[in-house]
């Protein structure tokens, strides 16, 4: 199984998504950035038609959804568009339109 990095809290052991300072479980503040799993579920997904964000124009209609990950947290990522709520999927990290980190996820 493929992995990617996520801060984990050094004091519980929790997975943070989105990246935080301090745990959402302990609000320790001993966070380390480590590998994770990188597998998950899509619990729900969309499709984004319009945006305001002309970076986003040559890709629209964009599949979204959020992902159970494996290593606990939910979060939001650009799906495949052939993938449905429910699916097992990879979530890897990206460089978006605009060069900042996005969540993808693929069938696994």
């Amino acid at each position: 199984m493929s992995t990617f990095e996520l801060p984990v809290c050094e004091a519980c052991g929790t997975a943070q998504y989105p990246v935080r300072e301090v745990c959402v479980r302990c609000l320790s503040d001993r966070l380390r950035r480590e590998p994770v799993k990188a597998g998950g579920v899509i619990l729900a997904r969309t499709a984004l038609h319009r945006s305001m964000d002309t970076r986003f124009a040559p890709r629209l209609p964009l599949a979204i959804g959020s992902v159970k990950l494996d290593a606990g947290p939910v979060a939001i990522a650009i799906l495949d568009s052939d993938l449905v709520s429910g699916a097992r999927v990879q979530v890897r990290a990206t460089p978006g339109p605009d060069g900042r980190t996005v969540l993808h996820a693929s069938a696994e």
